[in-house]
């Protein structure tokens, strides 16, 4: 983090611009903070579910992660690139941010709409009847095309801490959503989509601050070239998107003849939560250097900032996942339930592992050739990537089911490897590791596959010691080969003596805590509790009246004992959540719930509101009259 000089204002955390080592460290940070959100809500949807209703949910993510990836692929990239390019002179490039803001907006419309159109007309892309499912998904998809142009530009100006908060906050959110929706009130997948949709209306009011003096406003549009330079950009990063997306997608449509069930989808994606961790981890990475290798003049500074980046693989990523593939079934026993582990879901992990490898670099040399320049060249190499993977889906899926997926994403990313690869050296004017270095690397790392190899046949306490201490074996190998250097070794003595700065301030905690009195206070109990008063059953009653029949009475008379406000509110809460029509004593639990979290809410603004108000206040008593 950069100092703040006494005297000078202090620069607001979330819009301050930071080096690539700092950014870096944000977003490495993030993911590692996120990585543990998502995997622990991944996992918990797979025991909370059902396999059917876990394998919807698999289909709306990955329909929503490949929506993400159309929304994100051309705009918010191009964009980014031209603020990074810009060197700080904002003002340049507000015609670029309206128009991309404008342009990927409409984009997100469209595919709302064509998702819904899909849904009606029977031709199922998520194999649920739920309204409310259809339609967060619909909304999700506009709600994305917004937040990643938002991300685009927080990205290409540096703005990390932003981007962190954004891309943390939506997991946050999400998480809580889903534990309120989904295990409090067993709304099932329904109740998933709405929390994915929550999640994102959050990073966008997030994002929204992170833009604060970036926002462009009412005024002219950018030239036509700028929407056909993002064309290439689009082509690729929709390829990146495709190769990580389609194979779950394609497997529920070229399945269907040879019997792929839901629990099949299912156990794709609890298999795909694990092997392809580490693809986010490189991503964050890539995204870190992108503006960096943007602003680089020589072909040499694009180099160094790319390996910055890609240094990580060798001795982070290829264990993690040399690990995955040698003993998948202590890795499926730990993290899973039961039923996904089994030999065929043993096999599938292990193509998932490989083919994220291959995934996880040629996503970075796509994002390393958007910033050197080559986009265009990129752009049309990567359709190639679909091509095959398409094909191979068509060809694989039928025969061989989940597993002919898996190796259809493994097929497809290796040949963008091999079709990237050459062009990104040209562009650098860099060479391939030697034959020498490689041979070291193979040899350093061979006790710790041999290690992982015996994991994979041990009981499942004794495969996990193993794995650790097969990782432990490579620390040695990997420092005499230079890829632990003596920065990062000074870096990790550094912070056990690092004196470490209170993440929050001290207000904050306090807010924290009496937020946390209130929730245990409001919410114990609250579910199981008889104690019943005349006003719940009546205001609940009557609030059933407005979302059944949308007549706000109590005993055929109008009730306004209360501001209309609160029994819409109230009766919105009971549709969605599908107690409209249940007997009172159980709406009226679901109908406490929002009052206590309400009330939990008010101790928040409360707090915050004396804060602000203590803040401004004259501690001399200035200006007050005295008798």
């Amino acid at each position: 983090m950069t100092a703040i000089a006494p005297g000078r204002a202090r620069r607001s955390r979330v819009r301050a611009e930071y080096s690539a080592a700092a950014g870096g460290a944000i977003l490495v940070a993030r993911f590692a903070a996120g990585a543990v959100l998502n995997y622990a809500f991944g996992l918990g949807l797979a025991w909370l579910l059902v396999p059917s209703g876990f394998g919807v949910v698999s289909a709306v993510q990955n329909l929503l992660l490949l929506a993400a990836g159309v929304l994100n692929a051309g705009l918010p990239w191009a964009l980014a690139l031209r603020v990074a390019k810009a060197n700080g002179d904002h003002e340049a490039v507000k015609p670029e941010f309206r128009t991309a803001l404008v342009a990927n907006l409409g984009f997100g419309l469209v595919l709302g709409a064509a998702f819904m159109a899909t849904q009606l007309a029977g031709s199922r892309l998520v194999p649920t009847g739920s309204a409310v499912t259809d339609l967060a998904v619909a909304a999700e998809m506009v709600m994305l095309a917004v937040n990643s142009i938002l991300a685009g530009v927080a990205q290409g100006s540096g703005r990390f801490a932003g981007l962190g908060a954004m891309q943390g906050g939506e997991i946050l959110l999400k998480c809580a959503a889903a534990a309120m929706l989904v295990a409090g009130l067993h709304t099932g997948p329904a109740g998933v989509a709405l929390s994915f949709l929550l999640g994102t209306a959050g990073s966008v009011l997030i994002g929204l601050r992170t833009c604060r003096g970036l926002m462009p406003g009412w005024g002219p549009l950018a030239s036509f070239s700028f929407l056909a330079d993002s064309g290439p950009i689009w082509l690729a990063s929709a390829s990146m998107t495709f190769l990580i997306t389609a194979d779950l997608l394609g497997l529920e449509v070229a399945g269907r003849a040879a019997g792929v069930t839901v629990a099949v989808l299912a156990a794709y994606q609890a298999c795909g939560l694990l092997a392809r961790a580490s693809f986010y981890v490189s991503d964050a990475l890539a995204d870190a250097v992108f503006p960096f290798i943007a602003r680089s003049a020589s072909p040499r500074d694009k180099h160094r900032w790319f390996m910055a980046a890609a240094r990580w693989v060798p001795p982070l990523i290829i264990p993690i996942q040399a690990a995955l593939f040698a003993a998948p079934g202590p890795v499926l026993r730990v993290f899973l339930p039961e039923q996904y582990s089994y030999p065929a879901a043993h096999a599938l992990l292990r193509a998932l592992a490989a083919g994220t490898l291959a995934a996880l670099m040629t996503d970075m040399l796509v994002k390393s050739l958007f910033a050197a320049g080559r986009e265009r060249q990129a752009g049309r190499r990567m359709p190639i990537t679909v091509v095959t993977e398409v094909t191979g889906l068509i060809v694989l899926v039928p025969r061989y089911g989940a597993v002919g997926a898996a190796c259809s994403s493994l097929l497809a990313s290796g040949v963008g490897l091999v079709l990237l690869t050459p062009l990104y050296l040209r562009t650098v004017q860099a060479r391939l590791p030697s034959a020498a270095r490689l041979a070291g690397y193979a040899i350093g790392f061979a006790p710790t596959a041999a290690i992982f190899a015996v994991a994979g046949r041990a009981p499942v306490m004794l495969a996990w010691a193993l794995i650790v201490a097969g990782a432990l074996a490579f620390v040695v190998p990997a420092r005499r080969l230079r890829l632990i250097t003596d920065t990062d070794l000074r870096f990790l003595k550094g912070l056990g003596s690092r004196r470490r700065r209170p993440a929050w301030h001290p207000d904050v905690w306090l807010a924290v805590f009496c937020v946390c009195v209130a929730a245990v206070a409001l919410l114990y109990n609250i579910s199981t509790s008889p104690d019943t008063l005349y006003d719940e059953a009546a205001y609940t009653w009557a609030a059933q009246q407005v979302a059944q029949e949308w007549h706000l009475t109590l005993n055929t008379q109008p009730l306004f004992v209360h501001p209309p406000l609160m029994f819409l509110v109230q009766a919105a809460w009971l549709r969605v959540t599908g107690y409209a029509s249940a007997p009172v004593a159980s709406a009226i639990r679901i109908a406490r719930l929002l009052a206590a979290s309400a009330g939990v809410a008010d101790v928040l603004l409360i707090a915050g509101l004396a804060y602000r108000l203590a803040g401004h206040a004259d501690p001399g008593g200035a200006g007050c009259s005295r008798p």
